[in-house]
């Protein structure tokens, strides 16, 4: 602590392409958890993550929870920018 503030490291904004990259990454990996884990339901889960209003709270959850998942099932760079994309 400096004069009453932290010294936080400060991250440089993403690129357009690094943003694109991890946006790419992410919905490969939410679109291939979706489909092993529940195929009947995939297309329902995919519309709920596009279109939250139209679908019911179950399945815009259901996906989120799927999302989140879908970032530990990434390695390497893709999920550093995949978690980096969330987290601005």
């Amino acid at each position: 602590m400096k004069n009453g503030t932290y010294d936080f490291p400060i991250r440089t904004p993403m690129t357009d392409s690094q943003r694109e990259l991890a946006m790419l990454a992410l919905w490969t990996a939410f679109e291939q958890h979706v489909r092993a884990e529940e195929p009947d339901h995939a297309e329902a889960l995919f519309q709920a993550m596009a279109h939250p209003d139209a679908a019911s709270d179950a399945d815009v959850c259901r996906a989120s929870v799927y999302l989140m998942g879908s970032v530990f099932r990434l390695t390497g760079a893709n999920r550093e920018l995949a978690l980096r994309f969330i987290l601005d």
